[in-house]
Protein backbone atom coordinates (compact mmCIF):
# COMPACT_ATOMS: atom_id res chain seq x y z
CA UNK A 1 0.00 0.00 0.00
CA UNK A 2 2.83 2.40 0.82
CA UNK A 3 4.55 1.75 -2.51
CA UNK A 4 1.49 2.74 -4.55
CA UNK A 5 1.23 6.42 -5.49
CA UNK A 6 -1.66 8.27 -3.89
CA UNK A 7 -4.41 9.58 -6.12
CA UNK A 8 -5.54 13.16 -5.52
CA UNK A 9 -8.43 15.05 -7.08
CA UNK A 10 -7.69 17.90 -9.45
CA UNK A 11 -7.40 21.31 -7.80
CA UNK A 12 -5.89 22.79 -4.69
CA UNK A 13 -5.39 20.42 -1.77
CA UNK A 14 -4.91 21.60 1.79
CA UNK A 15 -3.63 18.96 4.15
CA UNK A 16 -4.37 19.57 7.81
CA UNK A 17 -2.93 17.72 10.75
CA UNK A 18 -5.21 17.66 13.78
CA UNK A 19 -3.84 16.88 17.19
CA UNK A 20 -5.79 16.02 20.31
CA UNK A 21 -6.83 18.96 22.45
CA UNK A 22 -4.66 19.70 25.46
CA UNK A 23 -6.32 20.11 28.84
CA UNK A 24 -6.08 23.90 28.46
CA UNK A 25 -7.86 23.78 25.09
CA UNK A 26 -10.43 21.34 26.44
CA UNK A 27 -11.15 23.61 29.40
CA UNK A 28 -11.47 26.64 27.13
CA UNK A 29 -13.97 24.79 24.91
CA UNK A 30 -16.05 23.28 27.70
CA UNK A 31 -16.10 26.00 30.38
CA UNK A 32 -14.84 29.41 29.28
CA UNK A 33 -15.37 31.08 32.66
CA UNK A 34 -13.37 28.40 34.46
CA UNK A 35 -10.71 28.71 31.76
CA UNK A 36 -10.50 32.48 32.34
CA UNK A 37 -9.94 31.83 36.04
CA UNK A 38 -7.38 29.14 35.17
CA UNK A 39 -5.42 31.68 33.10
CA UNK A 40 -5.42 34.18 35.96
CA UNK A 41 -3.94 31.79 38.53
CA UNK A 42 -0.48 32.77 39.73
CA UNK A 43 2.23 30.22 40.48
CA UNK A 44 2.10 29.03 44.11
CA UNK A 45 -1.38 30.55 44.51
CA UNK A 46 -3.73 28.47 46.63
CA UNK A 47 -7.14 27.65 45.19
CA UNK A 48 -10.46 27.85 46.88
CA UNK A 49 -12.01 24.43 47.38
CA UNK A 50 -14.89 25.28 45.04
CA UNK A 51 -12.52 25.97 42.13
CA UNK A 52 -10.29 23.06 43.03
CA UNK A 53 -13.28 20.71 42.78
CA UNK A 54 -14.40 22.25 39.49
CA UNK A 55 -10.91 21.76 38.06
CA UNK A 56 -10.87 18.15 39.25
CA UNK A 57 -14.26 17.50 37.64
CA UNK A 58 -13.08 19.07 34.38
CA UNK A 59 -9.88 17.02 34.49
CA UNK A 60 -11.81 13.79 35.09
CA UNK A 61 -14.06 14.61 32.13
CA UNK A 62 -10.94 15.27 30.04
CA UNK A 63 -9.49 11.90 31.00
CA UNK A 64 -12.68 10.11 30.00
CA UNK A 65 -13.57 12.13 26.90
CA UNK A 66 -10.02 12.65 25.73
CA UNK A 67 -8.86 15.33 23.38
CA UNK A 68 -10.45 14.09 20.17
CA UNK A 69 -12.18 17.19 18.77
CA UNK A 70 -15.27 15.26 17.66
CA UNK A 71 -15.72 13.79 21.14
CA UNK A 72 -15.30 17.19 22.78
CA UNK A 73 -17.88 18.72 20.44
CA UNK A 74 -20.30 15.92 21.25
CA UNK A 75 -19.75 16.46 24.98
CA UNK A 76 -20.36 20.20 24.66
CA UNK A 77 -23.53 19.67 22.62
CA UNK A 78 -25.14 16.72 24.43
CA UNK A 79 -23.30 16.14 27.76
CA UNK A 80 -24.10 12.47 27.18
CA UNK A 81 -21.25 10.00 27.86
CA UNK A 82 -22.76 7.23 25.71
CA UNK A 83 -22.51 9.41 22.57
CA UNK A 84 -18.86 10.14 23.32
CA UNK A 85 -18.19 6.44 23.89
CA UNK A 86 -19.85 5.60 20.58
CA UNK A 87 -17.63 8.08 18.73
CA UNK A 88 -14.53 6.72 20.48
CA UNK A 89 -15.47 3.16 19.62
CA UNK A 90 -16.23 3.89 15.97
CA UNK A 91 -12.99 5.84 15.48
CA UNK A 92 -10.93 3.14 17.21
CA UNK A 93 -12.34 0.40 14.98
CA UNK A 94 -11.88 2.22 11.68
Amino acid sequence: MLAQPKSYPVGIINLLNLSPLTFDEFLEAVDSSLYAYYCSIEKEQSLEELFHNRFLDAYHHYLIIGGMPECVMSWIKYKYPAKVLQIQYVRRCT
